[in-house]
């Protein structure tokens, strides 16, 4: 059952700068966010292809693990990985020519996109310049995984056979044969190493407006499409702002230090600043958190180098106490209502000079 948040069902919302915009009902809303974003779901392997040894044989290095403690270790089990890695000495490499670009892929592309609805949201204005880029990027990682695969994979099964049975031998005589039955053949290997990009789609609000059924039945399934649709993008909203308050903590604590700061404080914070204002602009614009991102680029992401910061006790104390004050202003309104009316200028500065400033401060 989807549970619609609790928000006024018509309202008139002032935007950013300044002009407003009558909102009938939520469903305007809902509609309009749900054409402000295209979905994407990706599928990357995190495969460590290290295989658990039978239990009987566990059990057997476990008791010789165990005997050998009680007495002098020559020619005694004193430790042994249960766990066999496939490619023996070259696990390292399977890890950097295999993983390492999974994960960059992973970290740098998808994780920064916002998770809605269980997938990853583009905006629609950036997607056809966005989307044949990931395309572009995943045909180029695919490619080298491949080429990998194709050079190294069967000596790296080979070689991680005779690892274990050298390791193995003595307790698991047929751990080779053993290992050979759970590595994949090179086809399954490198589909299962590939990054796919699923069909793009939209945030569904009205799946079955062109279904011939009676309009009050057309009626209940909008509403229900629509309830889920909003919950999806509340949890989106939420996420949003939880992110943001992680990294202004984030510069909080390395600028009360002082020291290790590096420029990727400033492109990190600058990154999910983007994401969250992005987000409330295609949503429901609302000021108070635009505000606070107004705040945040004046006197934290504006910053031009964090040698700034290094090099300036008074600016670097400055941009902490920014960083804290955004990080509860962020707090507060996660447990305040939006605005059920025309949002008057002296709600603005709650979030920015006064009121709310005061509040937290």
């Amino acid at each position: 059952m989807v549970t619609s948040v609790k928000r006024p069902r018509a309202y008139e919302e002032t935007t950013h700068n300044g002009d407003t915009i009558t909102m009938t009902t939520i469903t305007d809303i809902v509609k309009r966010a749900a054409a402000a974003f295209i979905l994407l779901t990706f599928t990357l392997s995190k495969k460590s292809y290290k295989f658990q040894l039978p239990k009987a044989v566990a059990q057997t290095i476990a008791a010789q693990i165990a005997a050998s403690e009680k007495s002098s270790h020559d020619g005694k089990i004193v430790a042994m990985d249960i766990a066999v890695p496939a490619f023996g000495p070259h696990q390292q490499t399977y890890n950097s020519l295999i993983l390492r670009p999974l994960g960059q892929f992973r970290n740098n592309e998808v994780y920064r996109l916002l998770e809605i609805d269980a997938a990853r949201a583009i905006p629609t204005a950036e997607f056809p310049r966005e989307f044949p880029r990931l395309e572009a990027l995943r045909d180029e990682i695919n490619a080298a995984i491949e080429l990998a695969a194709d050079e190294h994979f069967d000596s790296w099964v080979e070689a991680g056979q005779r690892s274990a049975l050298r390791v193995y031998g003595d307790v698991f005589p047929a751990v080779d044969v053993w290992l050979k039955s759970k590595v994949p053949t090179k086809a399954e290997f490198v589909a299962a190493n590939k990054i796919t990009i699923g069909q793009p789609r939209t945030i569904n609000t009205d799946s079955l407006a062109n279904v011939n059924l009676p309009a009050d039945m057309l009626a209940k399934f909008e509403a229900e499409s629509i309830a889920k649709a909003e919950a999806s993008l509340e949890a989106a909203r939420q996420k949003a702002v939880e992110e943001l308050r992680k990294q202004l903590d984030l510069v909080t604590t390395q600028l009360d230090v002082g020291e290790r700061l590096s420029d990727s404080l400033i492109i990190n914070t600058k990154q999910t600043l983007a994401t969250l204002r992005g987000f409330i602009e295609a949503y429901d614009n609302d000021p108070r958190l635009l505000s606070i991102a107004d705040s945040i680029e004046a006197k934290i992401t504006s910053t031009r180098s964090v040698d700034v910061w290094r090099n300036n006790l008074g600016a670097r104390l400055e941009g902490k106490a920014a960083a804290q004050v955004a990080s509860k202003q962020l707090k507060a309104l996660e447990q305040r209502p939006l605005p059920s009316v025309s949002i008057a200028s002296s709600d603005i500065e709650l979030a920015t000079t006064g009121g709310l400033l005061n509040e937290l401060l």
